[in-house]
């Protein structure tokens, strides 16, 4: 059901040394990996913002595209950027590289929207992926000071901020391959 309250922001500016080129651009069972983030997120929002320093090749898809404020700062500089443009309180990050992402997923962690600023999946005993989780637009603070103490890493902003950790190995649609992401040619030829 699409939420007029949610943005998706798909994360697509990494530098894919691994693949040797734009990850996101990349052939995937027929279409770009940038494709089945849209689609994933098209099924609970319209309104999508793809963070991107490559904005010539992403604007062809339809969607506003922001590139980094703060450069060089990995993924908490894209979602940075994405929140920063963001009109809606809540919002889905995912990385444009995880393709085996679920609906089900992101409607659990909305779940905990209205009482913590981040919900971030869990599994395997504890480990978090912050690239597929769920961020309020009230993180922004938190995020530009630490960009400014060049600390760099999203989980260390969680101790910043009202968040849960949501496992989700124990929920039906979890598989393996859930938090996948492809980051060589050869990951490319794995199939769903």
């Amino acid at each position: 059901m699409i939420n007029n309250n949610i943005t998706g922001i798909i994360l697509s500016g990494g530098k894919s040394r691994r693949m040797g080129q734009d990850k996101g651009l990349c052939d995937f069972m027929g279409k770009p990996l940038i494709e089945h983030a849209v689609d994933l997120l098209s099924n609970f929002t319209n309104d999508i913002i793809i963070s991107s320093n490559n904005i010539k090749d992403y604007t062809y898809f339809g969607y506003p595209v922001v590139s980094d404020i703060y450069s060089n700062t990995g993924p908490i500089g894209g979602i940075h950027s994405g929140l920063s443009h963001s009109k809606t309180e809540k919002n889905i990050i995912i990385s444009c590289d995880s393709p085996f992402l679920d609906i089900r997923l992101f409607n659990l962690l909305l779940e905990y929207s209205d009482n913590y600023q981040i919900a971030v999946p869990s599994h395997n005993n504890g480990l978090l992926e912050p690239l597929a989780a769920y961020y309020s637009k009230k993180i922004l603070q938190k995020i530009e000071e630490s960009i400014s103490e060049k600390d760099f890493k999203i989980i260390n902003l969680f101790n910043k901020a009202p968040y849960i950790t949501v496992r989700v190995d124990n929920q039906p649609f979890y598989t393996e391959k859930l938090f996948s992401n492809l980051n060589t040619p050869g990951d490319l030829q794995i199939n769903g």
